[in-house]
């Protein structure tokens, strides 16, 4: 789990997870 903060390439797969689940429940939301 550390070497998931010193690698400065998790953080950009982080940020992309976390902009995939916004959209996804954006589009969730809007749908219902």
């Amino acid at each position: 789990m550390r070497g998931l903060f010193t690698n400065p390439g998790s953080w950009r797969i982080l940020d992309g997870l976390i902009a995939v689940m916004m959209v996804a429940l954006g589009i969730s939301l809007t749908v219902t």
